[in-house]
Order: structure tokens, then C-alpha cells, then sequence
């Protein structure tokens, strides 16, 4: 078979993958344990050498996975001779190999090694690859080379019914027999590692940069405070948090804000927040936001407020998101801006978070700084409603209750849920829906039972209107039903859930 020099065929011998896979996976276990355990791994190993080591093991773990979906040519066999990239610096031409030997040893655990022995006819001065080798061996005439090459040849050596040089001879003329018989282009090596290392240093840093990474797994502390252990977490806690973990740091504020086992100490707890915020904690910065707008430890400072609460927010806290949508809405302490507002409680309302869906039900519903469209408020209720949100339920049923039949059976449905789960205005609804008997059987029994619960909760400065609807239904029961009636409110218990 002719072959065009200035377009040389190869039959490229490449390594087997054994060894690079057994190297990714030494690789892949303790890097995976440092990115997942990042906030552990940092207060254990301090943030830089985290940051170093996990450079490292990336940046090695990169180089396994090239080696092992691109390995080096072990051998290249063309019609002018033979290369060994990582042994000679220069190919061996067949008009100087006297002929070829291979053996092929099995270890013990079912790998396969090849030596191949290459007999010059008249000894020669080889160029070593290695400056080793070239120490030892660069004036020293060789007669043979032995080379072990761990490989996939196309024939084991000792399966080849010709000789090995024999065979290298044919795949050198016949190169379309073996698995790959042209060079494929390939980037520098020096430019392709540096590249690999680069990118692998991106890894860590972006994720610390990101905040990323399981929380912590493995601090006393905070498993003492999860267990509700206060006085053991807290020693555990200090510690951790000076180190420069936000989870223990939040902890901290947390136990102080509310006096959980130690003095509240609104001061303290603010200090607390701010030190886990400034490491990234997005719930910690929503908790510094309260505190500056409500004064908690902290002088009152509004746009000390809305900063913490935006950084929270961008960080993906919902409630940051949802707060700031309500501050702008109801002008609290700023200027009213709806533009704003809505841009918040959308976030938040995208992400989930149920009272921003409800809050949005309600600017479409009334047409407030967006037009009027039921369609999006009914879609808006409905999905805070399937989170169980019941104030949304309630807006669900009133929004529905004055439609046709189908839509008064749904709102219905959504009315009773939303009492169910112990909503009073809800409550209160249903229970003149049951004395009236709008859409549902006359029931004054049921009616004093939801009027009841709703008495529980209303608040006292309108509460003379409820009182007097209650009295209202109890005119109508005789002593039997209002006893059945007040043996179903001891029975009552609100859902939780979904």
C-alpha cells in the first residue's frame, strides 16, 4: 500500500485506560469531599489552603480525564519506522531494526503488560527522551532497546501467530487495520495542561465565590444545636463562628435574638448576623435587614435595610426578595415605588414563595400599577394556594364566588380549605355561606362553629360586628344544636400542609 509522505498514515498504539481511570477515581473521591464539605473543609484547613488544595486535586483530576479520553501514544508505527514518544526524542527507521521480540507478562490481578525488545542491526547512539537516560546511556552505543508498554495492541504478543516485528511491519503498510491510522491534531501539550490548570483553579474559586457547598456536616456545635443542646453548642459555636463559619455564626444570632438558652441580646445577635452575612449567609443578611429597619440592636437605618435586604435578595433569599416587593408596595419608610415592587415580588414569586404570589393575585385583581386582569390574579392565588397559603385560598374563593357554577363549586372548595387551616376571615365567610345557605345547605350548627373559631383570632378593635353576627346564629339553635355546635369546636383541629 503507497502512502503520500507529506500526509504520513500512523497506526497509533495508545495505552490502556486502566491506569488513568484508577487515577480520576483517587482524584475524583477526595475533591468531590472538599467542594461538597467546602464550609467544614475551610474551618478545619483554614479558606487558603482549601482554596489550594482544591485547586490542586481539580487541576489533577483534569489531567487524569485527558490522559484518559485522549492518552499520549505509547508507539506510532508509519512505513519509515517507529516513535516512542516517551522514551526516544527521535524515530527508529525500519532500515536499522534487525527485528522485533515481545513478550506479554499477566499480573496477578488480570492486567496485561507488553516488552517489547527492538534489535538494531549495528549498534547505535540513540536520543533519549529523558535527561536521565541521556546522562546514563547518551554516548553508549545500544544494540537493543526493551521497552514495557502497558498498551492495547492490536494482537498480544503472545496471541500473534507471526512475529511481532512482522506485525508492526504490516500495520505500518496496512494502517486502515488498526483503530486509528491518521495523527489527529492535537494542541500543544504545555498549551492544552496550561489551559486544564487554568480552568481548574476557576472551580473552587467560583464556587467559593458563589457561596456553594453543602452546609456543615461535621461541627459539635452545630449538631448540639440542632438537637436543641443549647449550653453544650454554645462554646462550640463561638469558636467555630471567630473561625469564619457562617452557619455557626447565624446559629449564634439566632440563640441571641430570641433568648434560646441564653440572655437575649438583640445587640449581640446583630453583631452575630453581620459577621455570617459578610460570609455570605443570605438568611443572615435578611435578619441584618430587619435590624437596621426595625432597630433590633442596631440604631434604625433604613437604607442600611434595603442594602442587607437587596444582598439577600441577589442571594437567593425569597423572603428578602418578598420583603423588599412589600416595603416599595406600601411605601414603609421609602417612597412608594410600584415598578419596584413588583419587580421584587415577581423574584420572589418566581422562586416559590407563596405570600409574593398572593401579593401579585392581589395588584392584578385591583389593577394596581398593572392592568386589571382576573385571569392572571386567579392563576397567581392558585399557585400559592397549592403551597397551602391560605390567606391565597381565601382571595381563591372571593375572586370565584361570584362566578357561574363551576367557578362558585371551586371557590367554595378553596373557602373551606382556607377556614380548615384556620384563615378567620375565612372562617367568618363560611360561616354566614352556612346560615344563609349560599351554594351550600342551611346549617346554623356549622355556622356557630366556623363564627366561633373566627372569634378566637379576629382582632379586638373590629370584633362588634363579628360578636354580633354570632349572636345573630346562636338566636336560631336550640340547646341541642348549640351543644353539638360547641362539641365540634372542642373537636376542631386546624390542617397543616398542603
Amino acid at each position: 500500500m503507497r502512502h503520500d509522505r507529506n500526509r504520513r498514515a500512523f497506526t497509533l498504539i495508545r495505552p490502556r485506560k486502566l491506569p488513568a481511570i484508577a487515577a480520576s477515581a483517587l482524584l475524583v473521591l477526595p475533591l468531590a469531599g472538599l467542594l461538597a464539605l467546602r464550609r467544614d473543609a475551610a474551618i478545619w484547613m483554614g479558606e487558603p489552603a482549601w482554596i489550594i488544595a482544591a485547586t490542586v486535586l481539580a487541576a489533577g483530576f483534569a489531567l487524569a480525564a485527558i490522559r484518559l479520553f485522549n492518552p499520549e501514544p505509547l508507539m506510532r508505527i508509519s512505513p519509515d519506522g517507529i516513535e516512542l514518544p516517551k522514551l526516544l526524542a527521535s524515530s527508529i527507521r525500519w532500515p536499522d531494526i534487525a527485528k522485533i521480540q515481545a513478550t506479554t507478562r499477566r499480573g496477578t490481578t488480570g492486567d496485561i503488560h507488553d516488552r517489547l525488545l527492538i534489535h538494531f542491526k549495528n549498534p547505535q547512539i540513540v536520543e533519549w527522551q529523558s535527561s536521565k537516560l541521556r546522562r546514563l546511556f547518551g554516548d553508549t552505543p545500544q544494540a537493543a532497546i526493551a521497552v514495557d508498554i502497558g498498551m492495547i495492541w492490536p494482537h498480544r504478543a503472545d496471541d500473534v501467530k507471526t512475529t511481532i516485528h512482522d506485525a508492526a511491519r504490516m500495520y505500518a503498510e496496512q494502517p486502515m487495520l488498526a483503530s486509528e491510522t491518521v495523527a489527529p491534531r492535537r494542541l500543544h501539550p504545555k498549551l492544552t495542561k496550561a489551559a486544564v490548570i487554568a480552568f481548574a483553579a476557576l472551580v473552587p474559586i467560583g464556587l467559593l465565590l458563589a457561596d456553594l457547598g453543602m452546609p456543615r456536616q461535621f461541627s459539635q456545635g452545630l449538631a448540639y444545636y440542632r438537637s436543641g443542646d443549647v449550653g453544650a453548642a454554645l462554646p462550640y459555636l463561638e469558636n467555630d463562628a471567630r473561625a469564619g463559619d457562617s452557619e455557626s455564626a447565624y446559629a449564634l444570632a439566632s440563640l441571641y435574638l430570641n433568648g434560646d438558652g441564653v440572655t437575649r441580646n438583640p445587640a449581640m445577635a446583630a453583631g452575630w448576623f453581620r459577621r455570617a452575612a459578610d460570609a455570605g449567609h443570605a438568611e443572615a443578611a435578611y435578619n441584618l435587614g430587619n435590624a437596621y429597619r426595625l432597630g433590633l440592636g442596631t440604631p434604625k437605618d433604613m437604607e442600611q435595610a434595603l442594602d442587607w435586604y437587596r444582598r439577600a435578595a441577589n442571594r437567593g433569599s425569597l423572603i428578602a426578595a418578598f420583603t423588599l416587593g412589600k416595603i416599595y408596595r406600601l411605601g414603609d419608610g421609602v417612597r412608594r415605588d410600584y415598578r419596584q415592587a413588583i419587580a421584587w415580588l415577581t423574584l420572589a414569586a418566581d422562586g416559590g414563595y407563596p405570600p409574593a404570589e398572593h401579593d401579585l393575585g392581589q395588584l392584578y385583581q385591583e389593577g394596581i400599577a398593572v392592568p386589571r386582569d382576573l385571569a392572571t390574579a386567579e392563576a397567581w392565588y392558585s399557585r400559592a394556594a397549592a403551597r397551602g397559603h391560605a390567606p391565597a385560598m381565601y382571595d381563591l374563593a372571593r375572586l370565584l364566588l361570584d362566578g357561574d357554577s363551576k367557578q362558585r363549586s371551586v371557590g367554595l372548595a378553596s373557602l373551606g380549605a382556607a377556614a380548615d387551616r384556620g384563615y378567620a376571615p375565612a372562617q367568618r365567610r363560611l360561616a354566614a355561606i352556612s346560615f344563609n345557605g349560599q351554594g351550600l345547605p342551611r346549617d346554623p350548627v356549622a355556622a356557630y362553629m366556623w363564627i366561633s373559631l373566627a372569634e378566637r383570632s379576629w382582632p379586638a378593635a373590629s370584633r362588634a360586628d363579628l360578636v354580633r353576627e354570632k349572636a345573630r346564629i346562636t338566636a336560631t339553635l336550640n340547646e341541642d344544636d348549640l351543644a353539638l355546635a360547641k362539641s365540634q369546636i372542642r373537636a376542631w383541629r386546624p390542617v397543616k400542609g398542603n
